[in-house]
């Protein structure tokens, strides 16, 4: 493992311990070179889930694009990393649970994102579909404003 400090490609595991969830293997490692201690961790990678673009081209699955296009609409709000964590792992698992041939339309991605957005926070929920749904009027945005106000009465 790569230090992050040196960058020398020796490194010793100090020690090793599940995450909080399971989810992980946290590592912590310390340079063989600078000494610097940094924490890595492994988890299983989704099988080689391809990504149905709406152009029709195909991408691999790239789980810290998924991270950031959900941390982006959250950003100023009251969220922790740990939350977004835990939006990302369910959108991970419904996609595991409705893959077909190991492939998914990106759209499915945005609508399942969606849904987890409006259950934590409107503002991003209406950042994200400003973007997912290519709003280009002010009226897509009122519309969805209007939605979510009915929505909640």
């Amino acid at each position: 493992m790569k230090c992050p400090f040196c960058g020398f490609d020796d490194s010793q595991v100090k020690d090793s311990r599940s995450s909080e969830d399971n989810s992980a293997i946290r590592r912590r490692r310390e340079c063989m070179k600078c000494k610097q201690r940094f924490t890595t961790f492994e988890r299983i990678e989704s099988a080689n889930l391809m990504i149905v673009k709406r152009d029709d081209t195909r991408q691999i699955y790239d789980r810290n694009k998924l991270f950031r296009s959900i941390a982006t609409p959250l950003q100023k709000r009251a969220t922790t990393t740990q939350e977004i964590e835990s939006i990302v792992k369910d959108v991970e698992a419904v996609l595991n649970d409705t893959a077909v041939k190991r492939e998914v339309q990106s759209a499915t991605i945005g609508k399942i994102v969606l849904q987890q957005l409006k259950e934590i926070d409107f503002v991003a929920y209406v950042r994200y579909a400003s973007i997912y749904h290519e709003f280009s009027e002010l009226d897509d945005f009122e519309e969805i404003l209007a939605q979510l106000k009915k929505g909640n009465k």
